[in-house]
């Protein structure tokens, strides 16, 4: 083939007392005189940035998977398309301090469409049929992979970020299934209007990802663990509301 506490409880004739203790004080106290210049602390950590929401029509992540094993030329390498995702970016001014969340339904990635392999080059040669998109998509999306059912979405999110605009370095937290994992993720900036957008490659390990590369034949025939990943995400500026 690319990412969210639970209290005791205490017993109840002693939650009872602690109440009526409370109310009896309460009742004892002089009412507060408000005061003329509270100020309210915000409460979310990104209250002072500038917030972009991720445009999901212009923005895509491709996956390029190649096959594997000793009977590898009787499989083939595939073109995944990421679509449909949401998010938003924080942009802070000191830029140490931005953040980007990511994420989409697994459901809306597109295996092997004929334009995906014809801009992927030559390792991805001629159009698949509809019989064999279908089973490498079953496969995918199985219980054996991604669950879809169980695990319908994958998140991102940056828990670092570093360099100097417009080439910024990620570290970013995926979560896959049960898993959680990290990646470091460059990524070029630049910027047109109210828009950032942020392009790169990288390459990832299903295996750190937290899954299995599928296999069958006793492993002769595989999918590589390495996946060569490549994106392009758009975001608007969101205006105040």
């Amino acid at each position: 083939m690319t990412t969210k506490l639970s209290f005791g409880k205490s017993q109840r004739a002693l939650c009872i007392g602690m109440l009526a203790l409370g109310m009896t004080l309460t009742a004892c106290k002089p009412t507060p005189k408000p005061q003329e210049s509270a100020v309210i602390a915000p409460t979310h950590k990104h209250a002072h940035a500038i917030r972009y929401a991720i445009d999901p029509i212009n923005s895509s992540i491709t996956l390029r998977v190649f096959r594997d094993g000793p009977l590898a030329r009787f499989g083939h390498n595939h073109v995944i398309a990421i679509t449909n995702i949401q998010g938003v970016v924080y942009r802070e001014a000191d830029i140490a301090q931005s953040e980007v969340e990511l994420s989409f339904p697994v459901s809306s990635m597109i295996v092997d469409s004929p334009d995906d392999r014809a801009k992927a080059g030559a390792d991805f040669p001629g159009v698949l049929s509809a019989d064999a998109i279908a089973g490498t998509r079953a496969n995918m999306l199985g219980p054996q992979l991604l669950a879809a059912t169980q695990y319908p979405d994958i998140t991102l999110r940056s828990v670092a970020v570093s360099g100097q605009w417009p080439q910024l370095q990620l570290i970013v937290e995926v979560n896959l299934r049960k898993f959680t994992s990290q990646i470091v993720l460059p990524v070029r900036m630049s910027e047109a209007n109210d828009s950032l957008i942020a392009e790169g490659s990288t390459k990832l390990s299903q295996v750190q990802l937290g899954l299995t590369p599928y296999s069958v034949l006793g492993g002769g025939l595989r999918v590589g663990d390495n996946i060569d990943a490549q994106f392009r995400l758009i975001a608007q500026k969101e205006t105040a509301k």
